[in-house]
């Protein structure tokens, strides 16, 4: 009986101790908990913080400071200096084409502008359609000279790898901010020359976010989209806290009603935007304003950027004032049917020394002319490659002409506006016939006459409107209405025509027309209009200025 009440007076003891050691054991952890909540308070103190966030879109070669217009990147760093001397945590984003689509930037294949970037110190970019100029590979070379990360979680390489990097969280002051780069600026035609592939934007977000599960206090979705509806379904999504998007026209700033802000800075830096973002333990909210000229007109520039600036915009004076090569264009055969914009007896615009016209005196013309034929031939060229079988300019999109013999690659860019490049569009031949018969609606005034190349037809002044073109041949063929011919022609030629996106049959090659006409004479130690150019082994290269008369290949027959 004794041995029994010593056993059980043994458990009883074991017991307590068990329970005793159990009570302590869950003290100990209460306290890890307060001490961790504690800390957690503690060392993020900034938890409690506004974030400025200043971004940048569609910059397209605009680097430098123009009064009243266009921030340039002096301005931005400026304003990017002002706030964090004033004691805001700063992050400088770009949204999106800034490193092509401008002859500046086409200059040294975007490297002076990335060189800009840098010194700037800016946070991410996303790449947009005119930041793909040079192709995938060109621009990856770029990002691994960058000292800021490129964003584009949606593109992949055929074996299912990135590209560019997902998503960054960058760490301001203990807040966590999440940044996912996505891009429609690759176009499938683009992506399947480059053997990459181009996911739903939409759902690569979601995605990461996945990812990010935990690890950030707030989430900046960095696009480019060129399109509304793809910009208002991230800003839907969950967790976004604000969508920064390149491609529009205009700056602006909506708020949807999920609470998430949608923003753009326009283009070219006519405006700096800037979002607060506001965060507490509780909640993040957003506030989003722009700073026009009269805004950072006062702002003085930060020296190391100003010399940066300086730098670039000479490299480019000097790129300007080197020789093209040598022309011989045929006679201008639209002198007699020519119409100017302004008041002058002159049947040709004048010509400046540089060999731009006067832009007061500019001529539309009624035929083809040298220059247009040069340029189309050019345009045709660059092309080919995508399938394109004929060009078509608009003639009033040719500022002058050339002189026969040595020009200067400025010469060249005086004739076009750095914003119109080269672009194809898939047309049927009932389109390509309704778009030259259009072009002289207004016949006899020269208001949308078309230089071509690769086509040639008849135009008969006296027939009925709609039907005045006849004897039209592409490659020895008549027309056919039926099929699908690819066309070469400008940015702003496809838009009038109807063609806005790849789903209507257009891909932007975002070439600047002054490039490809560059690189057509370049390409060919002569470039004569209207006649085959001598290649390298038929011509001596050490004499770029082409031999003989420039054979009689007219394209447009017109019929008053």
């Amino acid at each position: 009986m004794k041995k029994n009440n010593i056993h059980s007076q043994q458990d009883t003891v074991q017991t307590e101790h068990l329970s005793r050691r159990h009570f302590y054991i869950i003290i100990v952890l209460i306290v890890i908990i307060l001490v961790a909540l504690i800390a957690h308070t503690i060392l993020r103190p900034d938890r409690n913080a506004t974030l400025r966030i200043i971004y940048t879109s569609d910059m397209q070669g605009q680097i430098t400071y123009s009064d009243g217009q266009y921030a340039g990147y002096e301005k931005v760093a400026a304003l990017s200096h002002k706030l964090s001397s004033e004691g805001d945590h700063v992050l400088l984003l770009d949204a999106g084409n800034c490193l092509g689509d401008s002859v500046i930037a086409e200059m040294d294949n975007g490297q002076s502008i990335l060189s800009l970037m840098n010194t700037m110190q800016y946070d991410a970019m996303v790449p947009g359609p005119m930041d793909f100029v040079y192709g995938a590979d060109t621009l990856s070379s770029l990002r691994s000279k960058a000292s800021f990360p490129f964003l584009a979680a949606n593109i992949t390489k055929a074996d299912g790898s990135t590209v560019f990097e997902n998503y960054k969280i960058l760490n301001i002051n203990s807040v966590r901010i999440g940044v996912i780069g996505v891009t429609t600026g690759l176009s499938q035609t683009q992506a399947q020359k480059s053997s990459l592939t181009v996911a739903d934007p939409v759902e690569t977000v979601k995605n990461v976010l996945g990812q990010m599960s935990g690890k950030t206090d707030a989430v900046i979705v960095l696009t480019y989209t060129g399109s509304e509806d793809i910009t208002n379904a991230l800003a839907a999504i969950d967790g976004v806290s604000i969508v920064i998007e390149s491609g529009a026209s205009e700056a602006f700033a909506n708020t949807t009603d999920n609470g998430t802000v949608i923003t753009s800075a326009g283009t070219k830096g006519n405006v700096i935007g800037v979002a607060s973002l506001d965060i507490t333990r509780s909640d993040v909210s957003v506030d989003s304003q722009f700073y026009t000229s009269s805004d950072y007109s006062s702002l003085s520039a930060e020296q190391s950027v100003a010399d940066a600036v300086a730098s670039v915009v000479r490299s480019a004076d000097t790129n300007a004032s080197e020789p093209a090569g040598s022309i011989t264009l045929s006679t201008d055969t639209a002198a007699d049917t020519a119409e100017t914009e302004s008041d002058t007896s002159d049947e040709t615009a004048d010509t400046l020394e540089d060999g731009s016209a006067d832009s007061d005196v500019r001529t539309y013309h009624l035929a083809e002319t040298g220059i247009g034929n040069l340029t189309a031939d050019a345009m045709l060229d660059a092309a080919a490659s995508d399938g394109a079988v004929v060009a078509l300019m608009p003639d009033q999109s040719i500022s002058g002409t050339l002189a026969n013999g040595i020009v200067s690659k400025g010469q060249v860019q005086n004739l076009f506006d750095d914003q119109l490049y080269l672009v194809t569009c898939k047309m049927t031949g009932g389109d390509l016939r309704t778009a030259l018969e259009n072009s002289f609606n207004n016949y006899p005034n020269a208001d949308g006459f078309l230089q071509v190349s690769g086509i040639s037809y008849t135009f008969n002044a006296s027939t009925a409107i709609g039907s005045r073109l006849s004897d039209i041949m592409i490659d020895g063929h008549k027309l056919d209405d039926a099929r699908t011919y690819i066309v070469a022609t400008t940015n702003i030629l496809a838009d009038t025509l109807g063609y806005r996106s790849e789903a209507t049959g257009r891909v932007g090659t975002y070439r600047t027309i002054a490039s490809v006409v560059t690189d057509y004479i370049q390409k060919n130690s002569s470039a004569t209009s209207g006649s085959a150019l001598p290649s390298e082994t038929e011509s001596d290269t050490e004499d770029t200025t082409a031999s003989g008369e420039t054979a009689d290949t007219s394209r447009i027959q017109i019929n008053e």
